[in-house]
C-alpha cells in the first residue's frame, strides 16, 4: 500500500482547490428573506428587487443598472424599482422644505424682520428670533396646513405672530440689563494724566487711500452683479426647515426610547407579580 502525497505513487486522497466565490452558480435554495437581506448586505440590486417585501428598505436600481441607493422611509420599491408611497398613521416630517413654506417665508419676511426689530430695539438681535420664530413655524407646518384647509383662514400667519411675542417675551427675560454703578472717589486723591506717546499709536492708524484705482476696479461698476436676489429668504426658510427637522427627529428619538422603557419597566412588573402569585 503506498502513502498518500509521496511523488510517483498514486494518491488516493483527493486535493482539495479552491473555488472563487460567484465563479459557479449556487444551488443552495433561499427564502425571499434571505434574499433581501443578502441584497442589503451587498449593496447591490439581485434578487430581492424582485421580491415583495412589504415595506423593507430595498435598492432601487439608477442609471446603468448601479445600485447602493436605499429606498427612502416614506416609500418602497416595486418590481420596477419605483417608489411606491406608505401609509402611516401620523405621516412623519419631510427632510425637504416644501416650495409652499418657502413661498410663505418670502411673502412675510421682511415684515417679520422689521417688526422682530422694533420689538428687540434694534436690528443686532433681530435676524436671530426671526430665525427662531421661524424654526417655530416650520416644526408646525403640516398641521397648519391642515388647519387653515378645514377652517378657511391662514392659520400661519396667527400662529407666527403668536411666536414672534412669546420668543420676544423670553427674550427680554433672558437679557442683562446694565446696573448704575457710583463710584466714590477720595476727594484729596488727584488724578495725574498720562501722555501717550505718539509712536504708539502708529500702527493704530488707518493706512493711507491708494492714489489712483486700477483698471479692474473701474470696470467692477460697469459688470452687473452677481448677487442673486431673493436667495437670502430662501436660504432663511431652509435653514429654519432643517432645525425643525433636527428637533423633530430628536422629539422622535426620545419617543421611542422613553416608550421602550416604560414597555420593558411594564413587562418586569408584571412578570414580577406573576412570578409573586404563583
Amino acid at each position: 500500500m503506498s502513502l498518500p502525497g509521496r511523488p510517483g505513487t498514486p494518491s488516493t486522497t483527493p486535493t482539495p482547490h479552491r473555488v472563487n466565490p460567484g465563479s459557479m452558480p449556487s444551488t443552495r435554495t433561499r427564502t425571499p428573506l434571505g434574499r433581501v437581506f443578502d441584497t442589503l448586505w451587498d449593496g447591490r440590486p439581485g434578487p430581492a428587487a424582485d421580491t415583495r417585501a412589504g415595506c423593507l428598505r430595498l435598492p432601487i436600481t439608477g442609471e446603468g443598472g448601479l445600485g447602493g441607493r436605499l429606498a427612502p422611509a416614506s416609500g418602497c420599491a416595486d418590481h420596477g424599482g419605483r417608489e411606491v408611497a406608505m401609509a402611516y398613521l401620523i405621516p412623519p416630517m419631510e427632510d425637504e422644505t416644501p416650495p409652499e413654506f418657502i413661498a410663505f417665508v418670502a411673502a412675510r419676511h421682511d415684515m417679520l424682520l422689521g417688526e422682530a426689530a422694533r420689538l428687540t430695539g434694534g436690528e443686532r438681535s433681530a435676524p436671530e428670533l426671526c430665525m427662531q420664530v421661524l424654526t417655530d413655524l416650520a416644526g408646525r407646518w403640516r398641521w397648519l396646513t391642515w388647519i387653515s384647509r378645514l377652517t378657511r383662514r391662514d392659520a400661519a400667519a396667527q400662529l407666527l405672530d403668536r411666536r414672534l411675542t412669546a420668543r420676544t417675551r423670553q427674550w427680554r427675560e433672558d437679557q442683562i440689563y446694565p446696573v448704575e454703578v457710583q463710584v466714590l472717589r477720595d476727594h484729596d486723591q488727584s488724578l495725574h494724566t498720562v501722555a501717550v506717546p505718539s509712536t504708539a499709536t502708529v500702527q493704530y492708524e488707518r493706512p493711507p487711500a491708494p492714489a489712483h484705482e486700477s483698471v479692474a476696479q473701474q470696470l467692477a461698476a460697469l459688470l452687473p452683479s452677481t448677487v442673486r436676489a431673493g436667495t437670502g429668504v430662501i436660504a432663511e426658510a431652509e435653514i429654519a426647515w432643517v432645525h425643525a427637522y433636527r428637533r423633530y427627529l430628536w422629539r422622535r428619538y426620545c419617543t421611542v426610547g422613553g416608550g421602550m422603557v416604560f414597555l420593558i419597566g411594564g413587562m418586569v412588573q408584571f412578570m414580577s407579580q406573576f412570578s409573586a402569585t404563583t
